[in-house]
């Protein structure tokens, strides 16, 4: 017999962005350098979307997209502070 399959219950990209954009700098920093193979701060931006993106893009229970720009560029002005 066949499972149903459920509807997707993920919440909306833009909240999971959202409330990636409310973490500190320190928080940012803590987690992206930590998880980072190389201790070094990211230095440019698209190396740093893809970081963003490689940690953040598939979260359990989201809808997996990129962040908007706005979103992107306010975390990394965050980041870069």
């Amino acid at each position: 017999m066949f499972a149903r399959s459920l509807p997707c219950t993920c919440a909306s990209p833009d909240d999971l962005w959202s409330a990636i954009a409310g973490l500190s700098a320190e928080q940012l920093h803590t987690i992206i350098d930590t998880a980072s193979a190389s201790p070094e701060p990211t230095m440019d931006l698209n190396a740093f979307r893809r970081r963003i993106l490689g940690m953040f893009g598939n979260v359990a229970g989201f809808a997996p997209a990129p962040p908007p720009e706005s979103v992107l560029r306010e975390l990394w002005e965050k980041y870069r502070a």
